[in-house]
């Protein structure tokens, strides 16, 4: 009952504020009788810097809030600086999540209800996730978020939730987002979010597999994910029944005449993504880096393995951004594309052949 006194004593104020206590009193009575306890989710994304704050849905948005408003987690970041300097705002996502109360001191354990509590905080991680992958898909290649944080009402008598986040980068560094590119990215979250909506399991598997390569501190790591995503994207028609011969050659062809239109650049991405191929398939089972076959720049200069990871992870962009836009067409088929119709030429609605 003690911090029932603290209705009306705003902070670094020693005397009673009535208006104060009418505000605090609404919150106390609606943290309450509510029959949740409402947490304040805050998802920091120290590697962006945003001109404005930005609503994507109802109850989710891209803000900033100063530094020293995120207690742990702020000195988290500054610790993980290494010396780099933070404006004294940092970009968060901000949401909510609701858990049911737990009233008294007699209930018993219910791993039950405590799966289902963790269900739910797991959906509203995802949701981060997936404006962190859009980010991504938009070209911010340094959008990671730093940790998670539920914080609850403090007449809720909770404590904050802190879950890690699962990657840092080595390099760390800040893109500052204008408003022009904020209005851009708006339309195309509107878009990512339509096309997850759709529950093709296919891109969901690919675009969280392009995250993941965001997250590898090694281009040996990277390729495996990137290609993967390629696989659950140009072979998601390939089941049990399905003939999965010449895969190599398959993902390669359908990539790009996918990708490109003209001979040339479809030459090019189907060398590059039969090679990448060839780079992930002796990876994956053990070999080595040394000896592997890559392509060659067109001066006929050879390329090292971050710049070939590099531009296949442009490629994968490049596609899904694409197949985002096709999936959200109500005329799109279940796989995306009637491939055998693009690679004989026939007319293929929003491809070009």
């Amino acid at each position: 009952m003690t911090r029932v006194l603290d209705l009306g004593l705003r902070d670094g104020h020693g005397g009673f504020d009535a208006e104060y206590f009418e505000d605090e009193y609404a919150r106390f009575e609606d943290a309450y009788y509510c029959p949740d306890i409402v947490y304040e989710v805050i998802a920091p994304l120290p590697g962006i810097a945003i001109a404005r704050s930005m609503r994507l849905s109802d109850d989710l948005e891209l803000t900033s809030v100063p530094v020293a408003e995120l207690e742990r987690t702020a000195l988290k970041t500054k610790e993980r600086s290494s010396g780099h300097q933070f404006h004294d705002n940092v970009c968060i996502l901000r949401t909510e999540c609701r858990l049911p109360k737990v009233v008294g001191d007699d209930h018993q354990p219910n791993p039950q209800a405590r799966a289902k509590d963790q269900r739910t905080q797991r959906a509203v991680h995802d949701r981060i996730e997936l404006v962190v992958n859009a980010l991504r898909l938009a070209g911010i290649e340094n959008a990671y978020s730093s940790a998670i944080i539920h914080r609850p009402s403090k007449w809720a008598f909770d404590q904050d939730r802190f879950f890690r986040g699962r990657f840092q980068p080595d390099l760390f560094y800040v893109s500052s987002l204008e408003g022009q590119w904020l209005d851009g990215f708006a339309q195309f979250w509107q878009s990512f979010q339509s096309a997850a909506d759709k529950k093709r399991s296919f891109l969901d598997v690919a675009i969280r597999r392009f995250g993941y390569a965001h997250e590898r501190q090694r281009a040996e790591d990277r390729i495996i994910d990137l290609m993967i995503s390629a696989e659950a994207l140009f072979l998601c028609d390939y089941g049990k029944d399905n003939y999965v011969g010449e895969i190599r050659y398959r993902l390669s062809l359908r990539a790009a005449l996918f990708l490109a239109s003209e001979p040339e650049s479809r030459r090019t991405v189907f060398k590059w993504m039969r090679d990448a191929y060839d780079l992930r398939s002796k990876l994956a089972h053990g070999g080595e880096i040394s000896g592997v076959k890559l392509p060659k720049r067109p001066d006929g200069t050879a390329v090292d393995l971050e710049e070939f990871v590099s531009a296949i992870q442009t490629y994968l962009r490049s596609a899904l951004v694409k197949a985002i836009h096709l999936v959200n067409d109500p005329s799109t088929p279940k796989h995306l594309v009637e491939w055998d119709a693009l690679v004989f030429g026939t007319d293929v609605k929003g491809l070009t052949t």
